[in-house]
């Protein structure tokens, strides 16, 4: 839990072993663990002043066009 950052590929080949899994091009990535942005959700303004600009950088650069008529409902 605390470094995920290869979790996509072991979508992409299911039957990888875990060290033997990579970044794949393009995937998004967490600045922090995910246990540590466990914590951090448990504070609710915290988590939305750290994850509002990730959000609004994926919305901006990575979306999908379904992603962002999503949005713009």
């Amino acid at each position: 839990m605390l470094n995920a950052s290869c979790h996509s590929d072991h979508h992409i080949n299911p039957a990888r072993a875990y060290w033997e899994l990579s970044l794949q091009p393009g995937a998004p990535l967490q600045r922090l663990p995910a246990g540590v942005v466990f914590f951090i959700a448990l504070v609710p303004p915290l988590y939305i002043r750290i994850m509002a600009p990730q959000l609004a950088a994926w919305d901006a650069y990575a979306a999908s066009e379904a992603e962002r008529t999503l949005l713009a409902s």
